[in-house]
């Protein structure tokens, strides 16, 4: 495996970024909701830009109008693995962002964050109307033991699917179907010590762990799925250091999987690696057609590097933050003060450090997501109140905090909170990192959806509300003046409003 090697677009990629414009017919395009689209004259589709997304969907041939993908698309990056853990669930989980290239690429970038100590882009060329080349860049921020970068892709009625394997009979190399009597999911090494990898235990991480079912060894990380009444036919090609499995569904399966084993080697923390795959859409492409494209595909990969595609690969996208605005708003008739409404955030300064972090990002329906994180506002008072409309998706707990800041020397970290988790409710207070429980409870309904928690402080009573519903009470005799919070501990909490309210002053900007 090179580090650093050139993304995989290669020769078409060179010469547009040398040359200049690229073709427009080639080239992926921005909709009226700034999501990627393409239409190259074969096939046409779209590539969701930032937020959370999934791969490439949908996409369909141009002539017949077939329909190719389901499901999460195609290559989209799905799971991550080492022996001793299995990172999320799928990249769809993970907010993005992206952007075009001159030479008409399309990019997408994939912060890291604290439940995951790695970034990665993934970007896409249309080298001719028939061929994409997609390289995966993964960079490492820890060492991490035989890694897996596992890439998806689900077909619509692509019944056929084959690999080029070493044996398929008669002491030769052929495309060899994976038809149901081999097993349910089917896996074909590059060689026999992939298997030691491939048995290590990665694949009983939930969810939906696999017992797979080993097929010949790989002559090339060379496959296809074919829609066999029309002939349309998707051809998968990898470079041979950088794919070490292809697998997939038995081929009749409603699921239509299509998987590439990407690296599985040992990354030390810093380590660019880059994957190389490409796709090539056809009619009734025969096995001596997909064994030249692919040759000709192992003749572009020898193309000399350029520098100028390397220093785009560590160019890091800037992510989306006209959302977030440091100013605070006026409070309405009633006092409060709206800091999220479902589009902007408000009052914020660590915001937009978080959304570079991976940490926060806005959703495309309009919910405020946390991984991790506490988000504090630029908003103080003593006698104050929160509530927000929250949904607690994983981890520990989340919830709202108010009074937080910094008092005395050596400085001293304090904060009033209100968390809940499922039926479990709490008041506390942290002082320097420890944490004191001042009331707890259990409450009759389970709160698994959204709903309304309000949090307040008057003077030393404490009290808490869920939809309007008083949950627990507690005190506080240290009554003191800080900002406002919301945090989501050890997990992720989406979030559809935010308001504030102070009680007893005029709003004031904090200078703490």
């Amino acid at each position: 495996m090179k580090i650093h090697r050139v993304f995989a677009f290669l020769i078409c990629g060179l010469i547009a970024l040398t040359c200049g414009a690229a073709d427009q017919n080639l080239s992926f395009k921005l909709d009226d909701s700034g999501n990627f689209t393409f239409d190259t004259g074969v096939v046409k589709g779209g590539l969701q830009k930032n937020g959370l997304g999934e791969g490439i969907r949908p996409i369909r041939f141009v002539e017949s109008n077939l329909p190719i993908d389901i499901s999460h698309g195609l290559l989209v990056p799905y799971r991550f693995l080492t022996p001793q853990r299995r990172y999320g669930f799928g990249s769809w989980e993970w907010p993005r962002t992206g952007r075009t290239g001159q030479d008409g690429s399309a990019e997408l970038h994939w912060a890291s964050a604290s439940d995951r100590p790695f970034h990665f882009s993934t970007i896409y060329q249309w080298k001719a109307a028939d061929t994409l080349d997609v390289a995966v860049v993964f960079t490492s921020e820890t060492n991490l033991e035989k890694f897996e970068l596992f890439l998806g892709s689900y077909f619509r009625d692509f019944t056929k699917a084959k690999v080029y394997v070493k044996d398929a009979g008669n002491d030769r190399a052929a495309l060899v179907e994976a038809t149901k009597d081999k097993g349910d999911m089917q896996l074909f090494p590059r060689n026999s010590d992939v298997l030691t990898i491939v048995n290590d235990g990665r694949w009983k991480f939930p969810p939906y762990p696999n017992d797979w079912s080993i097929r010949g060894g790989l002559a090339a990380p060379l496959g296809m799925r074919q829609e066999p009444r029309s002939g349309a036919t998707v051809l998968f090609m990898a470079a041979p250091d950088d794919c070490f499995a292809i697998s997939m569904s038995e081929q009749e399966s409603k699921l239509g999987a299509f998987y590439l084993s990407l690296f599985g080697q040992d990354i030390k923390s810093g380590r660019t690696l880059v994957g190389h795959v490409r796709l090539v859409f056809g009619k009734n492409i025969t096995e001596a057609q997909a064994l030249q494209k692919y040759a000709d595909y192992r003749e572009d990969l020898k193309n000399n590097i350029d520098q100028a595609l390397i220093r785009r690969a560590e160019t890091v996208i800037p992510k989306d933050t006209s959302w977030i605005s440091p100013s605070v708003p006026k409070p309405n008739a009633a006092g409060w003060i709206t800091l999220f409404d479902g589009k902007q955030l408000n009052g914020c300064p660590s915001a937009a450090a978080e959304v570079e972090s991976g940490k926060l990002s806005l959703q495309k329906d309009g919910a405020l997501r946390l991984d991790s994180s506490l988000l504090k506002f630029n908003l103080s008072g003593s006698n104050v109140a929160i509530r927000a409309r929250v949904k607690k998706i994983s981890g520990q707990n989340c919830g709202l905090s108010v009074r937080n800041g910094l008092d005395g020397s050596p400085p001293t970290w304090k904060d009033c909170a209100s968390w809940f988790s499922g039926r479990d409710f709490g008041i506390g207070k942290t002082i320097n990192g420890r944490w004191k429980n001042f009331a707890n409870t259990q409450s009759q309904e389970n709160y698994n959806g959204f709903f309304e928690m309000e949090f307040r402080a008057e003077g030393e009573n404490l009290t808490l509300k869920a939809d309007n519903k008083m949950i627990c009470n507690a005190r506080d005799e240290s009554v003191e003046k800080g900002q406002f919070g919301v945090g989501a501990n050890k997990g992720i909490a989406l979030f559809t409003s935010i308001q504030v309210q102070i009680l007893d002053d005029k709003p004031t900007a904090s200078s703490r």
